[in-house]
């Protein structure tokens, strides 16, 4: 950018959870690109020390141990961008993979935007990974071009939080991940989906671009994928319902979207005979309406704060 303008500080948060070798390696991987950020914050969910252990074991004052308990993706974000103290809080999952470019391309893209105050950057499967019969790629999202989105759009369009970056004061302000969706809560998916619906409903500049971008790794075997897209449409729909709890109309048409989605996973599978993709299709129906039910019966609209997150937060476990 012109003006003279800062450059802007990068916090990045990695939450993990029993996996020491994993987690070690993306923050090595960070530490070793061609621009380094502020600091790493590490969120550690694990019983054990095996995490802390690796960590210290890196030896980089950079590098910093956060521990949280009980095990929740979106309450161990939120843990990680209160303790940062970077302008800007990027989140990776500890099972992604780097190239040595990823945090200068980051920088790149906040100043070429016209720094938005949350980015979504690309998520590819590993190279030669190809959804096939017996096999499907998890979490991928391609942007065709950069964009900053001017109006309110299904949030599967804008981006997920395995490559996400979001200006920590927004963040904050927001409550950040809603505790109540997302891995280790009863409805594990979505709470991407929820914040960057959020911050568009509130008005702030929201960025995609293919000008960031991690690949994904695909460790899970196909038998354990009917049970994760179920979690997947549990959180999709909790998600929908919660904004319909609160008078907003919008999402049924994103819970039209999920739904169609099951009716081409149902065609999929007949087309190309596979009893995988049959599973996934049965479980994402049952996820999607299992999780209507249970979002309209108890979540609530508003999201609850995480302790110190903003100003009115509840006091310690009340999240």
């Amino acid at each position: 950018m012109s003006g003279g303008d800062p450059e802007p500080t990068v916090s990045v948060v990695v939450p993990t959870l029993d996996r020491p070798v994993k987690a070690a390696l993306v923050v090595r991987a960070v530490l070793a690109g061609e621009e380094t950020p502020l600091e790493v914050v590490v969120v550690d969910q694990s019983a054990g020390e095996e995490t802390k252990s690796a960590l210290e074991a890196i030896g980089d004052e950079r590098v910093r141990y956060v521990s949280h308990s009980p095990p929740s993706t979106s309450a161990a974000r939120n843990a990680g961008a209160r303790a940062a103290r970077g302008e800007y809080v990027a989140f990776l999952d500890d099972d992604v993979e780097i190239a040595s470019g990823w945090l200068a391309a980051l920088i790149d893209e906040i100043r070429s935007l016209g720094r938005p105050d949350a980015l979504f950057g690309e998520v590819h499967a590993p190279p030669g990974f190809a959804p096939d019969r017996i096999h499907l790629p998890v979490s991928v999202f391609h942007v065709e071009q950069a964009r900053v989105w001017e109006n309110v759009v299904h949030p599967n369009r804008v981006g997920y939080a395995a490559n996400f970056v979001c200006r920590r004061a927004v963040f904050l302000d927001l409550g950040g991940f809603d505790p109540r969706l997302g891995p280790g809560s009863p409805f594990p998916g979505a709470e991407d989906m929820d914040l960057g619906y959020r911050l568009l409903k509130a008005g702030h500049r929201v960025a995609s671009t293919p000008g960031f971008e991690i690949v994904h790794q695909q460790w899970r075997e196909p038998d354990e994928l009917p049970r994760l897209f179920y979690g997947y449409n549990l959180g999709g729909a909790a998600f929908c319902a919660k904004h319909l709890r609160s008078g907003d109309l919008r999402p049924l048409r994103f819970l039209l979207v999920q739904v169609a989605g099951d009716a081409r996973m149902v065609a999929s599978a007949l087309r190309r005979h596979s009893s995988v993709r049959a599973r996934v299709a049965a479980a994402r129906m049952a996820g999607t309406w299992r999780g209507l039910a249970l979002g309209l019966r108890s979540l609530g609209g508003e999201s609850p704060r995480d302790p110190g997150t903003s100003p009115g937060s509840p006091p310690a476990g009340g999240s």
